[in-house]
């Protein structure tokens, strides 16, 4: 798990607002995970030159790597809660397009390896 969180988490960093993640302390793997992968996903959504099939193509792996790793009902919906936080602060964030770029495909090379 260790090794999704680094990538998550450097692409999420070139893609996030000032404030950082929108996962609290504490938060399940999911959580943080969407959270993150949420703000790439939604700053890059500020792009017109990003295609939305990739956007929606992250969205759904992410979907379903959190399915897989959480543990109750209620994780998977914190998880889900988190992404939803994520894809409105990383569409408010002012990203460049080519950081929300390098973020997005930090986030696909996830699903390639």
């Amino acid at each position: 798990m260790a090794h999704y969180h680094a990538i998550i988490l450097a692409a999420a960093m070139a893609a996030a607002p000032p404030s950082g993640s929108t996962t609290p302390p504490g938060a399940s793997d999911g959580a943080v995970i969407a959270g993150n992968a949420g703000l790439v996903i939604g700053a890059a959504s500020m792009c017109r030159t990003i295609d939305h099939d990739r956007l929606k193509t992250a969205a759904e792996q992410i979907r379903a790597l959190v399915e897989r790793i959480s543990s109750s009902k209620a994780e998977l919906a914190a998880a889900r809660e988190r992404f939803n936080d994520g894809l409105e602060r990383g569409g408010r964030s002012g990203t460049s397009c080519d950081n929300a770029e390098l973020a997005l495909a930090e986030l696909e090379k996830i699903f390639k390896r």
